[in-house]
């Protein structure tokens, strides 16, 4: 009996500690809703695989120590999937991070995910109103969830193509969201909705 008692135990505590490093070295992701921001645009950061509702992202300089952050460009994370988004910056290369539990013994400053965009005018993919207008193609799409700017899709999609629906992925060198994508030069608009 002691000997299925000491299995049983053994067993549970493999299952902790594997419940605990798989919480540990999850797929955090974090990222920019684009690649390049135009000065004091507003920056939108997508996070998702967040449980702890001390987890916490922040916008900080590129390169910058692990422990830095700035008043105004951190915050707590409420739930497991979702967006954030923070007033503009001034032009420069900043990186959008993920951090794990603060105030606990696991996380704090640990940096568990990353991506670099840059703020600056050589941001020229930010997109016109006129742009935004033209790729709801006259209100078929609303529901605006993310821009690509990827100027070498010009020579494949001209000035403009109603792509239609995309499952996401890697494209251009970014994660593109699963949505309904509009292609105007040089940027492609994923909408997750259409009329």
């Amino acid at each position: 009996m002691l000997t299925a008692q000491r299995a049983l135990a053994t067993i549970l505590v493999f299952l902790f500690l594997g419940l605990v490093a798989d919480r540990t070295a999850s797929a955090w992701s974090v990222r920019s809703s684009k690649e390049r921001y135009d000065p004091g645009e507003s920056i939108t950061i997508y996070y998702s695989n967040f449980s702890d509702p001390k987890d916490w992202i922040s916008v900080v300089k590129a390169n910058s120590a692990s422990n830095h952050y700035v008043n105004g460009y951190w915050s707590y994370i409420s739930s497991d999937s979702g967006a954030h988004t923070f007033k503009g910056l001034p032009a420069g290369t900043y990186e959008v991070r993920a951090y794990c539990c603060w105030g606990s013994t696991h996380g704090g400053y640990g940096i568990r995910a990353k991506q670099t965009f840059t703020v600056g005018s050589s941001a020229s993919g930010g997109s016109s109103a006129a742009d935004c207008d033209r790729a709801s193609v006259n209100g078929t799409y609303s529901g605006l969830i993310q821009t690509l700017h990827c100027p070498r899709d010009s020579a494949r999609y001209g000035e403009f193509d109603d792509w239609g629906h995309w499952r996401g992925g890697a494209w251009c060198g970014q994660t593109g969201l699963a949505g309904y994508w509009v292609w105007v030069a040089p940027n492609w608009y994923v909408w997750s909705n259409k009329r």
